[in-house]
């Protein structure tokens, strides 16, 4: 492995490998394209895992440098809209490569998710 993209992701052909800073020995797998996209928009920063006791985390990140706001690292990829939901096939929200995320348009609170 080596680094090409931020001192600390590791790149394997055309994915990126970027650790989880709060989840020692975690990586977050992305599409190294996807995370140059990223780091030339300032949101490539730490990347961290955020949740409660209940559930695993999300992968997230702070919206641009010196921004206290977070975003979730899965829509930034995807660029999600408004009432538009990130949803990982495989079920590993540590999988952000494009193959593994698709939106899926909410129609309304009482129905399912269509994709």
């Amino acid at each position: 492995m080596t680094s090409e993209a931020s001192p600390s992701a590791k790149v394997m052909g055309a994915c990126a490998y970027v650790p989880v800073t709060n989840s020692p020995g975690h990586y977050v797998r992305v599409d190294l394209g996807d995370l140059r996209r990223l780091e030339g928009r300032g949101q490539a920063g730490a990347w961290f895992l955020n949740g409660n006791d209940r559930r695993p985390g999300y992968v997230r990140t702070q919206n641009g440098p010196g921004k206290g706001r977070l975003r979730q690292v899965a829509r930034l990829i995807t660029e999600a809209g408004p009432g538009e939901i990130v949803r990982y096939r495989d079920g590993d929200r540590l999988n952000l490569t494009r193959a593994n995320l698709s939106l899926v348009r909410r129609h309304r609170r009482d129905e399912t998710y269509r994709e």
